[in-house]
């Protein structure tokens, strides 16, 4: 909320739709505890397209 950039590190690893990832430290302030701060929770939403054009298929085989 505070506009600064979190890095989420997943290289190697494989992330799942709907995983939860905890940032230690990096979210809202703790009521009356100052400099302190919560974790942030992401969850991970992934969307797919009902349909490729023949382009992106071949972009896809590829990648694969």
């Amino acid at each position: 909320m505070d506009g600064h950039t979190v890095e989420i590190d997943r290289v190697g690893q494989t992330t799942k739709p709907g995983v939860v990832l905890r940032m230690k430290g990096e979210g809202m302030p703790v009521f009356e505890q100052y400099g302190e701060n919560g974790d942030l929770l992401i969850t991970v939403v992934v969307k797919m397209p009902l349909s490729l054009s023949v382009e992106q298929r071949l972009m896809l085989n590829e990648f694969f």
